[in-house]
């Protein structure tokens, strides 16, 4: 069915009557980006080194948000800038509001002032660097210079900053590429009468373009590449609605595309990694109050002296004791009285016998 549908619009769209039309319509558009001098402390570093995909066809189609159309004002940078931040996993959950990047950009690029219409993308990667962007919300995008953001729009964008921006150079067709594959990258270009008219299937005839007047300065976001025979062609989302080249995508040949950047050497990437908020310092906690001093003791009375023992009576002397007898000493040798007891007896016998018998 989308096969028909786009032999249907390349017979309504691819001729001259429609490319009138166009031109027409699409010429309406503010072409807002100025001419700015390249700096060099955008380049990429040559130390930065990227693998490239041996690829002959790569597109973020799937990946990108959809096309959207900016309207009346010169607001391109602020939406190729929210197809940038679309590759953060945070703004896959919520959109980034294109105003505020568009505005911002007008208060970090080199101009004085902000009455004028339009901005640079390094004046818009400078301000979602340094000030961050906000949820689409807070910022509603209408095609009217006079838009002011809710309440809690600085709040909400200082909170999703990104780290840092670089070009790389358009020589650079590999780093490109390897780019490419993680994220879109910005693209500021010279827009010429031919871009007006661009075909249904959004290839840019190169030799066409070359041949027409140049009409300003505009803004897209790169998506993706593929070779037609052995050219290049990049692949860009713009944000003129989808009735703008293949439903709101365009092709251009690698020497065109290098042959007419604006303000740079090259596209341009964010390092979208987004900064972490950083965390307030801890309030100084408020010191303690010093405790009443509590009352003084009242001193206790001093104890009444405890009146002194009376001397207790000296014991009475126990009378000595009375000294027992000394015994009286043995006999020294009671065998020897005994044995003269005997003798004295037997003697007394002797003479009382003898006695009888003289008697």
């Amino acid at each position: 069915m989308s096969r028909i549908l786009k032999s249907i619009k390349k017979t309504l769209l691819d001729n001259q009557i429609s490319d009138k039309i166009k031109k027409d319509i699409f010429s309406k558009k503010v072409l807002s980006v100025p001419e700015s001098k390249p700096d060099e402390r955008d380049w990429l570093h040559e130390r930065v080194k990227f693998t490239s995909p041996e690829l002959k066809e790569f597109s973020r189609r799937d990946l990108t948000p959809k096309v959207l159309d900016q309207g009346s004002i010169g607001s391109c940078v602020g939406h190729s800038g929210r197809v940038l931040l679309s590759s953060s996993e945070l703004f896959q959950v919520e959109e980034s509001s294109p105003m505020w990047i568009y505005k911002k950009g007008k208060e970090h690029d080199i101009f004085a002032g902000e009455d004028y219409s339009g901005t640079t993308i390094r004046g818009a990667a400078r301000a979602v660097q340094k000030e961050g962007c906000c949820f689409e919300r807070f910022w509603p995008y209408v095609a009217d210079e006079s838009s002011l953001p809710k309440e809690g729009a600085s709040e909400d964008a200082a909170s999703k900053k990104i780290k840092s921006y670089r070009v790389i150079p358009a020589s650079q067709i590999n780093q490109i590429k390897g780019l490419l594959i993680n994220q879109p990258l910005w693209y500021a270009f010279r827009v010429r009468e031919a871009f007006y008219s661009v075909r249904s299937d959004g290839m840019i005839d190169t030799e066409k373009y070359l041949n027409s007047e140049s009409v300003g300065g505009h803004a897209v976001a790169m998506i993706g590449w593929k070779y037609i025979g052995a050219k290049l062609y990049w692949e860009f989302q713009n944000s003129w609605g989808t009735w703008f080249g293949d439903d709101g995508y365009f092709y251009m040949q690698h020497s065109l595309f290098a042959s007419h950047i604006l303000g740079g050497i090259g596209p341009m990437y964010l390092e979208i990694q987004l900064k972490e908020p950083e965390p307030e310092p801890e309030p100084e906690p408020e010191p303690e109050p010093e405790p009443e001093p509590e009352p003084e003791p009242e001193p206790e009375p001093e104890p009444e002296p405890e009146p002194e023992p009376e001397p207790e009576p000296e014991p009475e002397p126990e009378p000595e004791p009375e000294p027992e007898p000394e015994p009286e000493p043995e006999p020294k040798n009671r065998k020897s009285n005994a044995f003269k007891v005997i003798v004295a007896a037997i003697i007394g016998g002797f003479l009382f016998l003898l006695s009888e018998i003289w008697g």
